[in-house]
This record gives C-alpha cells, sequence and structure tokens, in this order.
C-alpha cells in the first residue's frame, strides 16, 4: 500500500492526541528520563503532584517543591533568604530526614547557609542527589510514568 504526499503529510487536529504504547516500562523509562520531566513546566509539576501524592514519596516532593520555590522566587532575595533557611532548618540540620543526602552535599549546604547565601541556586546540588536517588533506588518514576 502506497500513500500519496498529501495523505503523508496530513496533519490531524491539535485537539486529537494520539498515545503510541510502550512495549514496556522499562522501554518507556529509556524513552523520558526524568530531566526531560523536570525540565518542562507542566510534567513538573504533574511530577510535585504525584510525588506529594503519597506519605512514601512526600518528603522528595517537598525537596523538588523547595527547588521549584527557589526558581520562582528568584528575584526576591529577602524571599530567597527565608526559604533558603527554612529548607536548611528542615531538611539538612537534621540529617535523618533526607538519608539519601550525600555527606559532602550537607556539608557544602551547612558552608553556604553559615555564610547565608541563599539564592535560587541553593538546592541545586540537592535537586541533581534527588533525581538521581528517585531514578537508580527506587522505582518512583516509572510509576510516575507508568500514571498517566
Amino acid at each position: 500500500m502506497s500513500f500519496s504526499d498529501t495523505e503523508c503529510s496530513h496533519r490531524s487536529s491539535l485537539a486529537t492526541v494520539h498515545r503510541v504504547p510502550a512495549n514496556s516500562s522499562s522501554q518507556l523509562s529509556r524513552t523520558i528520563s526524568i530531566h526531560d520531566i523536570v525540565s518542562n513546566h507542566e510534567t513538573a509539576e504533574l511530577f510535585l503532584e504525584f510525588l506529594m501524592s503519597s506519605p512514601q514519596t512526600a518528603s522528595l516532593g517537598a525537596v523538588y517543591a523547595i527547588v521549584l520555590v527557589l526558581n520562582e522566587k528568584k528575584d526576591n532575595a529577602n524571599q530567597l533568604h527565608d526559604i533558603g533557611r527554612a529548607a536548611y532548618k528542615t531538611y539538612i540540620e537534621n540529617e535523618s530526614i533526607l538519608p539519601w543526602l550525600p555527606p559532602q552535599r550537607r556539608m557544602e549546604l551547612r558552608e553556604t547557609y553559615r555564610r547565608k547565601h541563599f539564592d535560587e541556586h541553593f538546592f541545586d546540588g540537592v535537586l541533581d542527589d534527588l533525581l538521581s536517588y528517585i531514578e537508580s533506588q527506587t522505582d518512583v518514576f516509572r510509576q510516575f510514568l507508568n500514571s498517566r
């Protein structure tokens, strides 16, 4: 069967959504990375909602939310300071809350906190560690991909 150029170039309406199922969840995981999800505003919000929906992943969601808020408030130094200080007090001082956070990252944050240097990038390293942990040590990302 062959198609004309007109038939091949025909575009469907934007309102029509075509879903192509992956052969397996592992194929889907290889196709879409967690970085693809968090770098897109819409999917980042969905991912945050997913993390916050379960008591088992709420602390992961809270850390992710801090990073999003820090980026939204980047033009307000007072809010950045308040958010950074609260994030530090809640998540960094108490080592049992984020057991997956590497000791080196915790030391870096303590030094940043001591210098009172809070900006929108204050928690970026924590985000990197969080995403790495979610991808390699949990099935949270696979569950998120399969949930929508």
